[in-house]
């Protein structure tokens, strides 16, 4: 390989590299708390092999996803990169990025093997590398899927159109089998390899003895994909499709007719891009067979010039034959149009473009002239694609920005809206998710039985906890005033306050509570009393509020049923040392001095220098007569305050002459 054909394959590298860097410190969107923030093989509670046992991602087979070596490219990250937190470099993203670089440079060497010269083969996979309208797949991490299927298809057609050799086919059937197992639309990878056989007849190709067993071959490897997929998943296909119960077939394969037009002029118009393309299907059935026409001209046309324009002809067939699986033509899916489903189509659009413009240039010079020539002209391509690519990156960075730009494209989809109105909750962002989700609830209204029943259920509740998420903000925002009020010594002020919040918000336990907190302050255990006995009522059972509804019990004189709110304290945290110490006094008012003994010592075993429970102890051991035991705890209050004055006073009523 000469150096200036490695120096345009680096360019080719390092454009696209650079197209991706600015998604290095995105974090993990969309569906990547599923495919693979989520995904237990990924993060290491399954076995590797499990990727291979399972459905992609575990427990979700009714998805027909089966994607092994994807997911052990996730789980070899996260072993690489370690955890990701929001803001950080994240490693998956670059590791997106040289995927990308990857099949840029794969797409190269595809180029320079049908033919195109260095720089116009480097120009034509800059195309690709810099293009926006593809820039979602290797900007979303759980798109890897389609980086790693368009990577082993390259290879594989690299394989089958090498010159003779006994590795050609094997190598080009394992790089195939990699494909099937990293993304379900390498399927059409071996009429990809066809398509280039028929329209590029100067490439060396199987000879007729070998034509059948590799039929046979590829037919035996769908076989075997469908029995793995059948085993694993039960089922050999999707069972969640799009449109279903929305249209007909005849509807749904009109509009699958239409997404091949549309997927063009987003490669070459590469605007208004989002994740959430809203695309109406197309009843009518003039309009399908007017488009079915139109694409049965086109590759008339092209067929019949394919000795003339073998890379119209190439590049045509390869992007519909890549875009079948994914067209909800032949199989229906769970996507109708998205853009990452543009990746591997539209690999060979670039150098065709730039073949087309050497041929219509040649009449100016010579060819390496013409090359140089399309090269400046594209420059500006390249370059504009770079600058959109970055700019595409910022909608890339949380799930808020990701559909919050997907709503400036297409501010009517409710699907978008519903997306961003959960987006803002996950913030706190109460008010505008619930503005986003009853707006998406209005659009619903005229959309069909399938799409109420899909979204409806979720956006109502989504809806009803952003209300409830409204509500809980207020309350923050006037608990904190009335709390200020309290610290401040504004009794009169925080009482007010108070009532006004429990009037609103009824069922809030905290701010009973903190009421009955206020009135212990005021000197009113009986109004303390009733609201911390209607805080537990409303399900507040922390250790704290039952030690305080002891204390008022025991103020009022209910000993019994303190010793009660201090023993449902005890049993959620048993290392309270005051509240020990006061179920011990309130046992010691009932006369059940061994159980208040034993309580004040439970008190001093977790708080050692407290010296309340050892004075308590230590009076009931003299008035028990265990003048050792009295003066051991006595001794130990000494300890710590040597002019303890109730301790000393205790020490005196000691005998002097008994042990």
């Amino acid at each position: 390989m000469r150096l200036t054909t490695c120096v345009a394959a680096a360019c080719v590298a390092l454009l696209a590299l650079a197209a991706a860097a600015p998604s290095w410190w995105n974090g993990f969107v969309y569906d990547d708390a599923v495919y693979v923030a989520g995904n237990p093989v990924v993060t290491g509670r399954l076995s590797a092999w499990e990727a291979f046992t399972t459905s992609y991602p575990p427990g979700r087979s009714d998805q027909g996803l089966y994607r092994p070596l994807t997911t052990l490219s996730f789980r070899l990250d996260a072993q690489t990169w370690g955890a990701i937190r929001a803001g950080e470099w994240n490693g998956f993203h670059f590791t997106n990025s040289l995927l990308h670089a990857a099949c840029a440079t794969l797409l190269f060497a595809l180029a320079r093997r049908l033919g195109l010269g260095r720089i116009a083969a480097g120009c034509g996979a800059a195309w690709f590398a810099t293009s926006p309208a593809i820039s979602e797949t290797f900007f979303w991490i759980s798109a890897r899927a389609a980086l790693l299927a368009a990577i082993f298809t390259l290879i594989a057609a690299l394989a089958a159109t090498a010159p003779a050799g006994r590795w050609r086919a094997p190598a080009a059937f394992l790089a195939w089998i990699a494909a099937l197992l990293s993304k379900e639309n390498a399927v059409a990878a071996p009429f990809l390899i066809a398509a280039l056989w028929a329209f590029f007849p100067a490439l060396p190709r199987p000879p007729r003895g070998a034509r059948l067993p590799l039929a046979a071959a590829v037919l035996g490897v769908f076989a075997a994909f469908a029995l793995i997929r059948v085993a694993v998943l039960g089922h050999a296909t999707p069972t969640l499709t799009a449109f279903t119960g929305v249209v007909d077939v005849f509807s749904r394969l009109w509009t699958s007719l239409a997404l091949g037009w549309r997927y063009l002029f987003l490669w070459f118009l590469p605007f208004d891009l989002t994740v959430q393309h809203d695309l109406a299907p197309i009843e009518s059935a003039w309009k399908g067979l007017a488009l079915a026409g139109a694409w049965a001209i086109l590759f008339w046309i092209t067929w019949r010039k394919r000795a003339r324009f073998p890379w119209l002809g190439g590049a045509l067939a390869w992007f519909a034959i890549a875009l079948l699986p994914v067209a909800n033509l032949l199989i229906p899916i769970g996507a109708v149009f998205t853009e990452r489903f543009l990746y591997l189509p539209s690999a060979l659009l670039g150098p065709a473009c730039v073949a087309m413009l050497t041929v219509a240039a040649r009449r100016v010079g010579s060819t390496d002239d013409v090359a140089r020539k399309a090269g400046g002209i594209l420059a500006p391509v390249f370059g504009a694609g770079l600058i959109l690519c970055w700019v595409r990156a910022q909608d890339w960075q949380d799930n808020l920005t990701l559909w919050e730009a997907a709503l400036r494209v297409a501010p009517e989809s409710f699907p978008a809206r519903a997306a961003a109105a959960d987006a803002l909750f996950q913030r706190g962002r109460f008010a505008e998710a619930h503005l986003h989700a009853s707006g998406a609830l209005r659009r619903l209204e005229g959309q069909p039985e399938a799409y109420r029943r899909l979204f409806v259920p979720k956006l109502t509740a989504l809806d009803a906890a952003a209300q409830a998420g409204m509500r809980h903000t207020v309350w923050q925002r006037r608990f904190a005033a009335a709390n200020a009020a309290a610290r401040a010594l504004r009794f009169k002020e925080a009482l007010g306050r108070y009532r006004a919040l429990v009037e609103a918000w009824p069922e809030r336990p905290e701010t009973q509570e903190a009421l009955g907190d206020l009135y212990v302050r005021m000197a009113n255990p009986v109004a303390a009393r009733q609201c911390y006995l209607e805080a537990l009522n409303l399900g507040a059972n922390t250790p704290a509020l039952h030690a305080k509804y002891g204390q008022v019990l025991s103020v009022l004189g209910s000993k019994a049923e303190a010793i009660m709110a201090y023993d449902a304290a005890l049993r959620a945290d048993p290392s309270d040392a005051i509240t020990h110490y006061n179920r011990g006094v309130a046992l010691a008012d009932l006369g059940d001095l061994s159980e208040a003994l034993a309580a004040f010592r439970e008190a001093s075993r977790h708080a050692p220098k407290l010296i309340a429970p050892r004075l308590n102890a230590a009076g009931i051991l003299v008035h028990r007569r265990d003048w050792a035991a009295a003066r051991e705890e006595i001794a130990r209050v000494l300890e710590v305050d040597p002019k303890q004055q109730d301790a000393i006073s205790l020490l005196k009523k000691i005998p002097a002459d008994r042990p």
